[in-house]
């Protein structure tokens, strides 16, 4: 039987989302929503359900959610709050963009909280996921192929470049 949705072990989500600064939600949104969508044959639009993923997460865990309810297994987990915590922390990292050129280091510090408030979030969905598709750990997709060093080599970059950039503004403040 094919996915209904995407399966990837814990450690690599949460490589590919520091690495590519947060932007892996995106194709795991749009992983999710195409399985969904070949497995259902519902009237779905992945693209637009990844570039607006804030909108439409709860939506998504509600399914999974739906699926393990029909299939009588519970899993511990609150798609609401999981959801909530998702859209405050898109929320409080877009609000601190702004501050960044004022507070450099506060900012860096706390966009960084944020990602790791995200990511644990992004666990806990995922592992429910997981468990969704009888694949507990995410033995299927667990190994960090070429194309996602593509993608972590310039996230890297970038993290380093960050982190420079705000060393220097308070060195020469």
């Amino acid at each position: 039987m094919a996915p209904m949705f995407f399966v990837v072990s814990v450690r690599k989500l949460l490589v590919m989302q520091f690495f590519t600064l947060g932007f892996y939600l995106t194709y795991w949104g749009y992983r999710n929503w195409k399985l969904y969508k070949a497995a259902t044959g519902a009237r779905v639009m992945p693209l637009v359900r990844c570039l607006f993923n804030i909108f439409f997460i709860y939506s998504l865990l509600a399914k999974v959610d739906r699926r393990l309810d029909d299939e009588g297994r519970g899993h511990a987990w609150s798609p609401a709050w999981l959801t909530f915590t998702l859209v405050v922390s898109a929320l409080g990292a877009a609000a601190l963009y702004k501050w960044v050129s004022l507070f450099p280091v506060m900012s860096l510090i706390a966009n960084f909280g944020l990602l790791i408030v995200q990511s644990l979030a992004l666990a806990k969905i995922q592992r429910g996921i997981n468990f969704c598709e009888a694949d507990l750990t995410g033995k299927a997709n667990a190994r960090l192929t070429p194309a996602n060093w593509a993608w972590i080599a310039p996230g890297a970059l970038l993290w380093v470049v960050s982190v420079v950039m705000t060393v220097s503004l308070v060195g020469g403040a």
